[in-house]
């Protein structure tokens, strides 16, 4: 299946998914939590990241290629976004723990954005893990990219495991799904 459709396809199942769970007020949370974090593309449908290169705002250049080995966590964020101001501790909390003692990667592009306004973001959420920004949309259109916050996670091989669109709030998503694929 061509990827941008298998992408938009996927986040179109996920925003349904969160929308009937925002919804369900009264259903058995524990059901709705469980289903909620089984994000997990399965091994064999997994496919390779798209070329990922920039430069962070620390000047250094990031490669996701010189990440495999490793999981790692692309968030696509904007300043201006609410529901990236709410996931920003979340992340960096994430980041903290997992970098530490799993060796799990972490980069944030800011899209749709000004770079003062990225930076100054970076800044008031005390991020310390390494971002940058798409000045030209190329990533985002790489990435298809079409609601920010949206979050990518690679497995080990450097293969997409899980795409995310919306704010991740809650440290159990990242606990879940690090979790399983440090193991793999």
């Amino acid at each position: 299946m061509n990827r941008a459709i298998r992408f938009f396809f996927l986040g179109f199942v996920l925003i349904l998914l969160v929308s009937c769970d925002a919804v369900s007020v009264t259903g058995d949370s524990s059901a709705s939590a469980a289903k909620k974090y089984d994000l997990l593309i399965s091994q064999v449908e997994r496919e390779p990241v798209p070329n990922l290169e920039f430069m962070t705002f620390d000047g250094k250049r990031f490669d996701v290629k010189d990440h495999i080995g490793k999981p790692v966590v692309i968030n696509f964020w904007a300043s201006w976004c609410g529901p990236c101001r709410l996931e920003a501790s979340v992340f960096e909390h994430a980041y903290k723990k997992y970098n530490a003692s799993a060796g799990v990667v972490f980069v944030g592009i800011a899209v749709q954005d000004r770079e003062e306004a990225a930076k100054n973001f970076v800044k008031e959420f005390s991020v310390t893990y390494p971002n940058g920004i798409d000045e030209t949309g190329v990533i985002g259109g790489v990435f298809n990219i079409f609601a920010i916050p949206q979050t990518f996670i690679l497995d080990k091989k450097g293969r997409i495991a899980m795409v995310y669109v919306g704010a991740i709030v809650e440290d159990k998503i990242f606990d879940e799904v690090l979790g399983r694929l440090i193991k793999e």
